[in-house]
């Protein structure tokens, strides 16, 4: 049975304990304003999302995750929310949510910076008052039955934005950023009712979990309507969610971002360190020597020394022609002028010595016994003969 390896193991105890780490460790305030349904850090909009249904009851509570220009059609009515750091719609936008309104719906937008289109066509500019000093965190409402002689207090810098002009003659007042600072307001639009605020972080789990400062979002927004549905807007959030895929829902956890982090490197250092193919140095082997001239040298001197110089000649004869056959392409069955003159040509040597040695090696083959010094010749001319036709 093979044995585990010790990499993957350590890999695997490595993951395990990051993972058991994140997951124990203490979680860290998320400060950031996101402002959606969702979200519970502190300045989420998750409470006030939550309450809704007691605030307006036996009202649907919808979500608009689209463009108003897309989400607000004539089918659609009752009092629409939205709550962001900053509201910036374009034309179409600002369109449809006026025709909404001229219908007779109404709309609470609640923001710091109102973008130049929508500011231009309200006629209404924000501004922030913050300077450190004590009364730009308080808000306060306008109306008596809402009015508290102590003034709601926030964190600095989150409340300090206020409407700087507005039209005073279709403007109502209906809250104040201190003491006299306008923002909080209210604009009749044809049938309906636009109600802007420069507070939105006074609707955000911060503030609503506080049990004073939670009776100023409830007081605010009891101006809207009992009736229609109660359209959440969740697409101009700064913190809007865009998950699309499986891999981006993992990167937005810590825990699951750092569990894949040390996946990743622990699969780099397996391939860097034990990618390599791990086995035996494979010897080299030489390849076997060609022998074959060592046996014709061998064979050779076997029939020399039994003095066989007949058959040693035949033999010789046998491969010379052969040699002719393959290198030149002639069949040397017939000896003519015709053959003489092809080998010539086809080899480089003078007809008169390639005739001279055909007739050598015919006179050889007929004689019966051959002598040592005719066997000699015969090697020599047709050694002469192959050194010639390879130059």
């Amino acid at each position: 049975m093979k044995r585990p390896n010790k990499f993957a193991i350590v890999l695997v105890l490595v993951f395990a304990a990051v993972v058991a780490l994140q997951v124990t460790a203490p979680k860290e305030v998320n400060w950031s304003p996101s402002f959606i349904r969702t979200d519970k850090n502190p300045y989420g909009c998750y409470v006030l999302h939550d309450i809704l249904g007691a605030m307006f009851p036996g009202q649907k509570i919808e979500t608009m995750e689209l463009p108003l220009y897309t989400t607000l059609d004539e089918n659609r009515s009752g009092p629409c929310i939205i709550i962001n750091r900053e509201f910036d719609p374009d034309s179409y936008d600002i369109g449809a949510m006026l025709r909404f309104v001229e219908r007779g719906n109404t709309v609470f937008i609640a923001a710091d910076d109102f973008g130049s289109a929508i500011s231009d066509t309200l006629n209404v500019h924000s501004t922030s008052s913050f300077s450190g000093a004590s009364d730009s965190t308080e808000l306060n409402l306008a109306n008596p039955a809402l009015h508290r002689t102590k003034a709601y207090r926030y964190k600095p810098m989150t409340v300090d934005y206020y409407f700087a002009s507005f039209d005073t003659a279709k403007a109502t007042v209906l809250g104040t950023a201190g003491s006299t600072k306008p923002n909080f307001i209210r604009l009749h639009r044809g049938l309906g009712t636009i109600y802007l605020s420069t507070a939105p972080y006074a609707f955000t789990n911060y503030n609503l979990t506080d049990r004073i400062n939670f009776r100023y979002a409830t007081d605010a927004l009891s101006y809207l309507p009992q009736t229609g549905a109660v359209n959440w807007d969740e697409y101009y959030k700064v913190g809007r969610e865009l998950v699309e895929s499986p891999m981006r829902y993992v990167l937005s956890v810590e825990a699951l971002r750092w569990a894949l982090y040390v996946l990743l490197g622990g699969v780099t250092l397996f391939v860097i360190f034990m990618g390599r193919r791990r086995q035996r140095i494979i010897p080299i082997i030489k390849p076997l020597p060609n022998t074959t001239l060592e046996f014709v040298e061998t064979v050779g001197q076997l029939y020399y020394q039994h003095g066989d110089h007949a058959n040693l000649a035949e033999k010789k004869i046998t491969y010379f022609l052969e040699y002719i056959r393959s290198t030149f392409g002639v069949n040397t069955g017939e000896r003519n002028d015709e053959l003489y003159r092809t080998v010539a040509a086809r080899s480089g040597v003078e007809q008169e010595k390639v005739s001279s040695l055909f007739a050598y090696i015919d006179r050889v083959r007929g004689t019966t016994k051959l002598s040592e010094a005719d066997l000699l010749e015969l090697s020599k001319r047709i050694e002469a003969f192959q050194g010639a036709s390879l130059r």
